[in-house]
């Protein structure tokens, strides 16, 4: 699921070694699932890492593929 890939990536960042030492895993990463089927985190600054989290996989190269010159 996208949000477990999420919080496990979200662990390795310096903003999350940040806001452990405040709060714990569930306070960070407590959400529900709107009608859409989309995370509504309950911290602000999870919500910011999510979206930039998914600003940055749309620009992404899709797994499978590879990217090539214009000119060869």
């Amino acid at each position: 699921m996208d949000i477990q890939k999420f919080i496990e990536r979200f662990k390795h960042t310096f903003v999350y070694e940040l806001l452990s030492k405040t709060i714990t895993d569930e306070q960070l990463f407590e959400h529900v699932i709107d009608k859409d089927g989309a995370p509504i985190w309950f911290k602000d600054q999870t919500r910011q890492m999510w979206f930039m989290w998914q600003a940055a996989k749309a620009q992404a190269v899709p797994e499978g593929f590879v990217l090539v010159p214009k000119e060869p």
